[in-house]
């Protein structure tokens, strides 16, 4: 099975922490862990997109995960979100 587990991770937060440290525990060692750090445009980060990956990889360091594997990759979200149809319906103001 192939977990997939995306967010921001401005900052990465403790939640964030157990979720992928559950999501460890329960792999087999032919599971796989994709963590997604997004992307936007339209978004202002308090750390850059290098420091939010260090940061995640130095908390992976933390949790014990022989013969699992991780792999971290960036997702690009091009506003493409705010011009759908559902997401205009529910901000204008």
């Amino acid at each position: 099975m192939i977990y997939f587990y995306g967010g921001a991770f401005n900052p990465m937060t403790v939640t964030h922490q157990e979720i992928i440290a559950d999501l460890i525990a329960n792999m087999t060692d032919k599971d796989r862990l994709v963590i997604a750090i997004t992307t936007h445009d339209y978004k202002t980060y308090q750390f850059p997109y290098e420091v939010r990956k260090e940061i995640i990889t130095k908390n992976l360091a933390r949790i014990p995960a022989e013969n699992k594997k991780i792999r971290m990759i960036t997702v690009i979200a091009i506003n493409i979100i705010p011009k759908h149809p559902i997401y205009n319906r529910y901000t204008k103001t």
